[in-house]
């Protein structure tokens, strides 16, 4: 018979356990939902830094949108002006690269850049 104190470690055990569970088979079907529906719509979809000229709200968003044949969800604010989106267009990466270019052209647009993941080189 297994005693008190080892029945509580199991139970506070599978109690962590069932929300990380859950967690990652959310993720998971979440990225695999998405892929599965830009194949079948055909949209592109990259992550990108904006400096906009002025702080940005809803109406420009929507705007710089409508404008460029684009669409932004906001990921994160990294400065006043300067913010992270998911940029996604209708059709291939080529397409996405078109949109980058539009939006970068955009008067009320100061940039755009890829948001890369970066690392420490060697400096030897």
């Amino acid at each position: 018979m297994t005693s008190t104190r080892t029945r509580r470690r199991r139970f506070s055990l599978a109690v962590l356990l069932v929300p990380f569970a859950a967690a990652c088979a959310l993720s998971a079907c979440s990225g695999a939902f998405e892929t599965a529906l830009a194949a079948e719509t055909d949209v592109c979809t990259v992550q990108v830094i904006v400096r906009h000229a002025a702080e940005p709200d809803g109406a420009l968003l929507a705007d710089l949108e409508r404008a460029n044949a684009l669409t932004l969800e906001p990921v994160g604010v990294i400065t006043r002006d300067l913010r992270v989106y998911k940029l996604r267009a209708a059709g291939t990466n080529d397409d996405c690269i078109a949109a980058i270019y539009r939006l970068r052209r955009d008067d009320r647009v100061r940039s755009v850049d890829l948001d890369a993941r970066r690392g420490i080189h060697d400096q030897s």
